[in-house]
């Protein structure tokens, strides 16, 4: 992210000053921590595989408790297992960090047609998780629609992983041309393909270059813009 705000340092210095100053305050060794990680993670799926992930809650102040219920009071759906929860982020872990090639999604597309994350290997992808009602990913959508008709006859494609409640609202954002490239649709948030990635935040963004490796992560509008024309440069430049 440094790398890609230095791009415009002037316009960016007050971020570049926030990432540097995070950066130096919690640089830590990635294989070491990853190590640790790994082994909480057993220790949970040893000892606590059957608790339940904490609820929801609101916006504070709020009374702490404690809530044994399946169903999140808040959210009103099946609270998932620990065990669940350590899983997708042993995935995370082991398979979704910068440099990895990106896991396999295939599947039917909101409107039935066949789509596979792989086919669109030799191209730079973008990979967004997003759903209707969330404003962080929809104040994305006319940044997505900018990047996608740029770059329309260029080695470049758009996956959207969607999180709505029905696929109608999906098809509606389709049709009306509020999104603009094909999206499979997840169900229930967080639906199969959100689970096993362990999207917990959305949007999610992930950025694949032509190798379908893992080059970026939860990237803004601005930053997406400048990552997508760096690698789509490289990969032009390695096909000549």
């Amino acid at each position: 992210i440094l790398e890609l705000l230095n791009a415009a340092a002037d316009k960016n210095r007050e971020m570049i000053d926030l990432y540097t100053s995070r950066r130096q305050k919690w640089t830590a060794d990635p294989g070491e921590a990853r190590r640790e990680a790994m082994k909480l993670l057993a220790e949970i799926e040893q000892h606590y595989a059957n608790g339940l992930e904490p609820p929801r809650t609101p916006y504070g102040p709020i009374l702490i408790k404690v809530e044994r219920a399946a169903i999140d009071p808040l959210t009103n759906k099946n609270r998932r297992t620990l065990a669940d929860r350590a899983e997708s982020l042993r995935f995370q872990l082991t398979s979704l960090s910068i440099g990895q090639p990106a896991p396999e999604i295939a599947g039917l597309d909101a409107f039935g047609h066949n789509l596979k994350l792989s086919d669109q290997r030799g191209k730079v992808t973008v990979l967004m998780f997003s759903f209707k009602g969330c404003g962080p990913c929809e104040a994305m959508y006319p940044g997505n629609r900018k990047l996608v008709e740029l770059y329309r006859h260029r080695p470049f494609a758009f996956l959207g992983v969607m999180g709505d409640e029905d696929v109608a609202t999906v098809k509606e954002a389709v049709d009306s041309g509020t999104i603009t490239w094909p999206v499979w649709w997840d169900g229930v948030r967080p639906g199969t393909i959100a689970n096993r990635w362990n999207v917990v935040g959305w949007p999610d963004i992930y950025l694949l270059d032509h190798r379908g490796n893992i080059r970026y992560t939860e990237l803004t509008s601005d930053l997406l813009e400048i990552a997508v024309a760096r690698l789509i440069k490289e990969t032009e430049a390695s096909t000549k």
